[in-house]
């Protein structure tokens, strides 16, 4: 990517530090300038970055109000004192309402996981996308077969019983709503594009059409009802490209990319020790969901 705020912009969405402390997006350019060889000089790296600071702020800007709108992860914030520096996401705040601190203080190790997860193989990536649909509330979550699984690695039922605003202990609405989410995962190192989000929405528009190869035995358990929801959750450790999330967005497919599984298993506290996150014990929580 060419010098400039956008490049600016992408390293700070992919690498800031969840704990850095408040800094100005001007410091952040010559800091991050300096280590591109971008600048010829202290003085030219400080001409520049007065240059493209509206720039970058306006870029980030839109980054943090996309993600929030979406329910996504962003490794920054505006700091509350000075829009015009940003700090990590876990950077303590001591305006922080107790529950959002200690939010913050466990997502602190989302990079461990994020680490966790790249290490893994594309079978072990499977597997974690299966406690992932566990952890959201599906009951039982299968992984189809890696032969004719017809456009999905996984799926599962998610019950609405006592998870609406009042629990009916006997009985009541929430018995009779059952929605269904059907997953792909995906392990990709390289940039994931509209083709990909394409190709999976038409394999769910295949299954509605009752059209599958090898008799769709892959999906003999996915039985939703005519009428019941079906939730698309597209998985991947790839990077989307602009036009597989405008993609994703419009047709309200849901995205968990990299760093949305780390933070839900960070939230969810899964594999850690009285020290925090632990490889081995990772390792065993990805074992315990490769069973289909």
């Amino acid at each position: 990517m060419e010098p400039g705020p956008a490049a600016v912009a992408d390293w700070v969405e992919r690498e800031f530090e969840l704990l850095s402390p408040p800094v100005d997006v001007a410091d952040v350019i010559v800091n991050f300038g300096g280590t591109q060889g971008w600048f010829s000089s202290s003085q030219e790296a400080v001409e520049r970055a007065a240059t493209w600071k509206p720039g970058l702020l306006k870029r980030l800007r839109r980054v943090l109000t996309s993600a929030r709108e979406q329910g996504r992860f962003v490794r920054f914030d505006f700091n509350a004192s000075d829009e015009t520096q940003i700090q990590g996401h876990c950077y303590p705040d001591a305006r922080d309402s107790s529950d959002f601190a200690l939010e913050k203080e466990g997502r602190i190790e989302v990079d461990d996981y994020r680490d966790a997860i790249v290490r893994g193989t594309s079978s072990e990536f499977e597997s974690i996308c299966r406690g992932v649909l566990a952890l959201v509330g599906c009951r039982a979550p299968v992984l189809t077969p890696h032969s004719n699984d017809q456009g999905f690695d996984l799926f599962g039922e998610y019950s609405m019983e006592g998870r609406l605003d009042r629990r009916y202990h006997l009985g009541g609405p929430d018995r009779a709503m059952t929605v269904w989410i059907a997953g792909q995962a995906k392990k990709y190192a390289d940039e994931v594009g509209v083709d990909h989000v394409r190709e999976f929405i038409g394999a769910r528009e295949l299954m509605k059409l009752g059209i599958f190869t090898d008799g769709g035995k892959a999906l003999e358990r996915f039985t939703p009802k005519a009428y019941q929801p079906v939730y698309l959750f597209f998985m991947t450790t790839g990077r989307l490209t602009r036009g597989a999330v405008d993609l994703i967005t419009q047709t309200g497919v849901v995205l968990f990319d990299l760093e949305s599984i780390a933070v839900l298993l960070a939230d969810h506290n899964v594999a850690t020790g009285p020290s925090g996150f632990e490889q081995s014990l990772f390792d065993t929580w990805v074992k315990e969901n490769q069973s289909a």
